[in-house]
């Protein structure tokens, strides 16, 4: 199968020098382009750094985020960058701050306190060894409903977090594989690395990260999560944009960015007053104007493509 690959000058950086390059990862893509097995996937997703390479030209992995991990991921512009910055990450020089959120918390007299503090040393269990690892964890914030927390690991096991923090009892909204409770996502955000040689990168969080209330609108988080994954890979300079595919996750509408306004798309067999009130609180929370355009509900299916 072959692909037509764009030279998009709107992907978004965080930070660049002459040795490396950062930039803030969507929820959904993997780091390198997950090959079709045996003919079988119609769509091949391609890889972050494929994307990137076809911008900047070769480009090198450093370090790796899970493909439910959204922010600050690094690639080296060279081969002697990508030695001298993994060399900063195993010898654990490497600083790393993430933020998840959990609906879980520990049941102790202290739950709605924040600032509650605590480690964990169980070892990663790989291929039968029990490999050394470390992470703090601290209470930022708290609701009747899930609570947010910032974790510190101090080695790079696969699934450090998800795993610890499902060991204190606090597993990630969104992680079943390690006890969370069931949600459209895994709520789990790369925030900062900061190197030894005084490179700090930094990648905001997604705006539920900063308000947990609108966590309980499984609804309206679908597409606000949809907007911030297509917000992360285009710099603010990307005028027009689908930010929603009615494809996704069984939705009944799209939504595109063009300029100051926003074109929903409306799929659904109803048009309620509470479909009115969503997109009108979506549009003004992120200062644009709504018009709205009803489809028949047939056309929604002769969508093909999903895009990035």
């Amino acid at each position: 199968m072959d692909f037509l690959w764009l030279r998009d000058r709107g992907l978004s950086v965080l930070f660049e020098n002459d040795e490396i390059i950062a930039v803030d990862k969507p929820y959904g893509l993997d780091t390198h382009t997950n090959e079709a097995k045996d003919g079988q996937a119609d769509f091949i997703q391609p890889g972050l750094i494929e994307l990137f390479e076809k911008q900047r030209g070769p480009l090198h992995v450093v370090h790796r985020l899970d493909r439910t991990t959204s922010g600050v991921i690094v690639f080296a512009k060279t081969l002697e960058a990508a030695k001298k910055y993994q060399g900063f990450f195993r010898a654990r020089e490497t600083k790393k701050t993430y933020l998840f959120i959990t609906a879980s918390d520990l049941k102790t007299a202290n739950r709605s306190r924040t600032g509650a503090s605590l480690t964990c040393d169980a070892p990663i269990i790989r291929n039968g060894s029990a490999l050394e690892a470390s992470t703090d964890f601290k209470r930022l914030a708290v609701t009747d409903d899930f609570a947010l927390w910032v974790a510190t690991p101090h080695a790079g096991r696969n699934h450090q977090i998800r795993i610890h923090a499902g060991t204190l009892g606090l597993p990630l909204l969104g992680d079943e594989k390690y006890g969370g409770e069931k949600f459209p996502f895994i709520c789990l955000h790369n925030r900062r690395i900061e190197f030894p040689n005084g490179v700090v990168i930094e990648s905001n969080p997604p705006v539920w990260f900063e308000n947990l209330e609108l966590l309980k609108d499984e609804r309206y988080i679908k597409a606000l999560f949809e907007i911030d994954r297509r917000n992360r890979l285009f710099a603010n300079s990307a005028r027009c944009l689908r930010w929603v595919h009615p494809k996704t996750n069984g939705l009944d509408y799209a939504l595109d960015l063009f300029d100051s306004h926003i074109v929903l798309s409306w799929y659904g067999e109803r048009w309620s007053e509470t479909d009115e009130k969503m997109f009108e609180r979506l549009a003004e929370s992120v200062g644009r104007k709504l018009l709205v355009k009803f489809m028949a509900p047939k056309l929604k299916a002769s969508a093909e493509s999903v895009p990035l």
